[in-house]
């Protein structure tokens, strides 16, 4: 589903800084009003206005405004399969993360779109060692919660991600779970409008703690918060996009119950004929050398070039 938004700016503005794609809580009206005077290729994704959990991501154009919706999938059981374009059929992507990516990485629009990552350079809290600065952050929409959370279980104190609050359907609420001495505490964060119509994203119990997105919200508190340890900004992501299909299966899949994929088969058909014939060939080489040696009557030679050869054989199959 597309639409053609019927505002148009005759003149777009600088960008002084990078917008803040996720526009959540704030309403239709207020995130198309931050994206209206930015450049071509800025884009935001933020609520249908329907009451449902489908989003829907608008991107700024040389004309005006597109609007791409974004259909949360779930199986028959109703558990979250992933979010889908339109025209892309039965793929989802497994996060809104890897959605962006992968809008940015094709640009089926025509326009390279300008994604504003969380950097990790400007953190002052550096990655420990042994822990990957890589994460995706955004997981609403997501669920059950424990999936969500699945990408902190490798993570160290700092690192944090953005998942559902009590009311799936009202964006208005979300949670900040971050992990501070190995454990995983919770953090409500309030996203809502000010009078002048601009987006407010603050913390529910520290109400003085306050920005004007989620994206600013999550610096600030990497510089100086109230929480139990300051957050711990992730790097920019730019890894394969995530995604799931009935008829692939992919690497990094989360679920077990998908098709072979012809060009995996094939190559694991590939690998064991080729495991087996370098098999054979060492037990021919072997056999070779025994006959030679059994002909020239020399017993202990022959013994103890079998054993070497068996062994050197074994040792490498």
């Amino acid at each position: 589903m597309r639409r053609r938004a019927e505002e148009h700016v005759d003149a777009e503005v600088t960008d002084k800084r990078p917008l803040s794609w996720l526009q959540l809580g704030h309403g239709q009206e207020a995130a198309l009003a931050a994206l209206s005077p930015r450049s071509a290729g800025n884009f935001v994704i933020h609520e249908v206005g329907d009451g449902s959990r489908n989003l829907m991501m608008s991107v700024r154009l040389q004309g005006g405004i597109e609007g791409l919706l974004l259909t949360r999938m779930e199986d028959e059981s109703g558990a979250f399969m992933g979010f889908c374009l339109p025209g892309k059929g039965a793929v989802c992507f497994l996060t809104l993360h890897d959605l962006v990516m992968h809008m940015v990485q094709t640009s089926p629009l025509g326009v390279g779109l300008r994604v504003s990552p969380l950097d990790a350079g400007k953190s002052r809290i550096l990655s420990p060692m042994g822990q990957s600065a890589h994460w995706l952050w955004c997981q609403v929409g997501v669920d059950p919660p424990e999936r969500a959370l699945s990408a902190l279980a490798r993570q160290g104190d700092g690192a944090f991600v953005v998942r559902d609050g009590p009311n799936p359907a009202d964006f208005s609420e979300v949670i900040l779970s971050y992990k501070a001495d190995g454990e995983i505490h919770d953090e409500p964060v309030l996203l809502t409008t000010r009078a002048d119509g601009s987006a407010e994203a603050a913390l529910a119990n520290y109400p003085a703690v306050r920005a004007d997105s989620l994206e600013n919200l999550l610096r600030a508190l990497s510089r100086a918060s109230p929480l139990r340890c300051r957050l711990r900004l992730p790097a920019a992501v730019t890894t394969t996009p995530r995604t799931y299909s009935p008829t692939q299966a992919r690497r990094n899949l989360v679920r077990n119950d998908s098709h072979w994929d012809w060009k995996q088969l094939g190559a694991l058909l590939w690998c064991r004929a080729a495991h087996w014939w370098l098999r054979f060939a060492f037990a021919v080489v072997v056999a070779s050398v025994v006959v030679v040696e059994l002909r020239g009557n020399n017993t202990g030679c022959t013994i103890a070039t079998f054993t070497i050869v068996t062994t050197v054989s074994l040792f490498f199959i």
